[in-house]
């Protein structure tokens, strides 16, 4: 059999960090685009509409484009961090969510959940790539969406406080951690040849 019998537990766990991923993904993409109003200095709900059906990619290059001429200081570094993550960021979230395909028994039940993933890129050449992800991979990806929702906060009260305002909003944090390099992540794979046993050669 290709797929070992795995316990319902474990299914609803890999279910559960992918609904993990989706929500902290789906946060993140909103304050992406409350960011870009503050910074534009727009009506929030009005630019929501104009950018309805603007995918996630374009969004992050529009918010790169506002920043870009800008002089350079803390605010800039901040923002370019954002894109640079929130970029990564939709690379792994477009993994997981159009990749995972079934579960996959691990050798030893103590084991995070696994789970198969199985996509094909047709951009030139045909690649299939099929490796084998865990729970406890998913819900790191969907912390660091978290902590880009949260400096993105900081941001705009960074933004949005006049500086004559309490001084406490007038600092931005130190930039978080970057999320793992989804190119990277696809290289190391390939070196490792990281399969389940049911597609081995």
């Amino acid at each position: 059999m290709p797929f070992s019998v795995v316990s319902f537990e474990r299914i609803e766990a890999l279910k559960s960090a992918l609904g993990h991923l989706v929500m902290e993904w789906n946060y993140a993409e909103h304050r992406l685009l409350s960011l870009l109003a503050g910074m534009l200095r727009q009506d929030e709900e009005a630019l929501r509409i104009i950018t309805a059906h603007m995918p996630s990619d374009a969004k992050i290059k529009a918010l790169q484009a506002c920043f870009s001429e800008m002089e350079e200081d803390i605010l800039t570094q901040s923002v370019a961090w954002v894109c640079a993550a929130a970029d990564e960021l939709r690379n792994w979230r477009n993994f997981y969510v159009h990749s995972l395909m079934g579960t996959f028994l691990a050798t030893d039940e103590t084991e995070p959940a696994q789970a198969v993933t199985h996509s094909l890129s047709a951009r030139g050449k045909v690649i299939v790539r099929k490796f084998i992800v865990t729970t406890d991979e998913i819900h790191n990806i969907a912390n660091h969406c978290m902590t880009l929702s949260f400096f993105i906060d900081s941001i705009l009260r960074f933004i949005e406080y006049p500086i004559s305002s309490d001084s406490m909003h007038r600092e931005l944090p130190l930039v978080p951690p970057s999320p793992p390099r989804w190119e990277a992540y696809l290289q190391a794979q390939k070196s490792a040849q990281r399969r389940p046993r049911s597609f081995q050669e």
